[in-house]
């Protein structure tokens, strides 16, 4: 269920414009003076850990694995601080739609139009069908390597750094890293 939003009030974890955001924290690796900055995470699964039984567990939460995204640094975070960093939740929504299934519409409908074709071509069915599916398939890679290196999708799908939760001088003296 999704929350209605009234008046002034932020629930926790939205932003205000009202949309749910994606969250994590993590360490800035690298941070460069134009504006961005490479912070390392861990990885998460799909389960966020184990709350199975010791017979049934599906054991992902037993792999530590560490990635490196480059990320907006608005608040020009510094190397070593521990950062949040968010991105909305439609825009990696929108993400995984181009990313993922695109190619597949694409190649669906290669499919069905070899499937139409293939008659008025004097094809078989299934050869048009498999040649037009690869076609749209192609496509869909080709227009999503395209979309990927455009700037309008790289800044939109970007995510941002929006608080130092530990600079870079207390954190290293106290507490061990959590991406080393």
């Amino acid at each position: 269920m999704l929350p209605i939003f009234r008046g002034s009030v932020q629930l926790p974890g939205t932003s205000p414009k009202g949309g749910i955001m994606a969250e994590q924290i993590g360490i800035v690796r690298k941070h460069h003076s134009d504006g961005w900055a490479i912070v390392m995470t861990n990885r998460t699964g799909a389960c966020g850990g184990c709350h199975t039984g010791a017979g049934d567990a599906c054991r992902s939460c037993l792999t530590v694995s560490k990635m490196e995204s480059r990320v907006a640094n608005p608040i020009n975070a510094r190397t070593g601080d521990m950062v949040k960093i968010r991105l909305r939740t439609s825009e990696l929504l929108k993400g995984a739609f181009i990313f993922y299934l695109m190619p597949v519409l694409l190649l669906l409908c290669g499919a069905f139009a070899g499937l139409w074709l293939a008659q008025p071509m004097g094809w078989n069915e299934t050869a048009g069908a498999v040649l037009m599916g690869g076609a749209g398939l192609a496509a869909g890679v080709v227009l999503v390597v395209l979309l990927d290196r455009t700037r309008y999708v790289r800044r939109r799908m970007m995510p941002t750094i929006t608080a130092v939760v530990t600079d870079a001088g207390r954190f290293a003296r106290r507490h061990p890293s959590c991406c080393s």
